[in-house]
């Protein structure tokens, strides 16, 4: 696991996974110190089942 959440990495194409975040951006005067400019929205869990797999690529 990293820092942004579950990461892995396909051993057919190497393809890596990771939690992917949902991010706004806050209003003018809204932000929290220097580095409070997003906010978040949602998160979306890593899954392999988004992405076609091996087989559909022709690498199984």
């Amino acid at each position: 696991n990293h820092f942004k959440g579950k990461q892995w990495w396909r051993t057919c194409d190497n393809k890596s996974f990771q939690d992917m975040w949902i991010l706004k951006g806050r209003a003018p005067g809204k932000t929290q110190g220097d580095w409070g400019l997003l906010e978040v929205v949602s998160r979306v869990p890593a899954n392999e089942e988004f992405d076609r797999t091996c087989a559909e690529k022709g690498l199984a």
